[in-house]
């Protein structure tokens, strides 16, 4: 029979990056789960206004997009920075587009 998990207790919350760490446990303490999420609410805004703001030129140094330490580790665990055409397709992809500070093609 499975145990309850207990209500998640944090253990760390950096309010610079957003990230918390969760911990749950079942109800005797033999079963563990460690849980990091990260508020990208301020990032996502940030990026909606420079896209916003933008005059749709690109030069040499465009900024293109902003995202956070859990997307961006989460990429670098797949090797997508290895391959500049797969982070370029990732870039252009719709439901990446929160990330971006500048539309239109990569």
């Amino acid at each position: 029979m499975a145990q309850s998990i207990t209500d998640p207790r944090i253990l760390d919350h950096d309010p610079a990056t957003g990230i918390t760490e969760y911990f749950y446990s079942n109800a005797d303490g033999t079963e563990f789960t460690l849980e990091t999420r990260q508020d990208i609410t301020e990032l996502v805004e940030v990026n909606r206004r420079i896209q916003n703001d933008s005059t749709g030129r690109w030069g040499e140094m465009a900024h293109i997009a902003s995202y956070p330490l859990c997307v961006w580790w989460e990429n670098k665990q797949k090797h997508l920075y290895d391959d500049n055409r797969e982070h370029r397709r990732w870039l252009n992809d719709p439901d990446q587009r929160v990330f971006r500070c500048k539309l239109g093609r990569v």
